[in-house]
C-alpha cells in the first residue's frame, strides 16, 4: 500500500479510521519512520501504557496501568529491524505480512513484540490527541463526565 506507491510524495503521517489500526500497525509503522495517526472510536475504553513501573509519568501515573514487555521487544528487535527493513526495500510485499504474523489464530513471537512495541507508540498517539483535545477545549471539566481517558 504505503510502500508500494509509485510517487515522490514521502509522507510522514498517515491516517485512518479506527477499522485500521491494532497495536501490531502502530509498531511496524514507526519502525518504518511513520506516524499512524488513525482516529480512534471508544477511545474511552484504550489503555495507556507505561514502560518502567516505578517511573513517575506525571499526570498519566493515574492512568497509564499496564506495561510494556520491553523483555519481550528487546528478544526480538532485530527480528523487528529486519521486517521492517525488508519491508521498506521491497524485498517482502506489504500485502502478506499480517499473515505471516500469525499461526493458524495466533499471533507469532515476533507479533507479540510488535504489539509491545505498538503499544508504547499508541499511548504517544493518545498523549498527543489529550493535549490536542485540551488545546481546543475552553472548559476540559465539560468532558469528564464521558469517563474519556483524553480528560483529566
Amino acid at each position: 500500500m504505503i510502500l508500494e506507491q509509485q510517487t515522490e510524495l514521502q509522507p510522514t503521517q498517515i491516517m485512518t479510521d479506527t477499522g485500521a489500526y491494532s497495536d501490531v500497525v502502530f509498531g511496524l509503522f514507526r519502525l518504518l519512520g511513520y506516524r499512524f495517526s488513525p482516529r480512534l472510536a471508544d477511545i474511552g475504553g484504550a489503555r495507556f501504557w507505561r514502560i518502567d513501573a516505578q517511573a513517575d509519568y506525571g499526570e498519566l501515573n493515574a492512568i497509564a496501568k499496564q506495561r510494556a514487555s520491553m523483555a519481550l521487544i528487546g528478544a526480538h528487535w532485530d527480528d523487528m529491524l529486519r521486517l521492517s527493513g525488508s519491508l521498506k526495500l521491497g524485498r517482502v510485499p506489504a500485502i502478506g505480512i499480517m499473515r505471516m504474523l500469525q499461526v493458524g489464530d495466533r499471533p507469532t513471537r515476533l507479533a507479540q513484540a510488535l504489539a509491545e512495541f505498538g503499544r508504547v507508540e499508541k499511548t504517544l498517539h493518545m498523549q498527543y490527541l489529550r493535549q490536542k483535545l485540551r488545546s481546543f477545549c475552553m472548559n476540559p471539566a465539560d468532558f469528564r463526565s464521558l469517563e474519556n481517558p483524553l480528560v483529566d
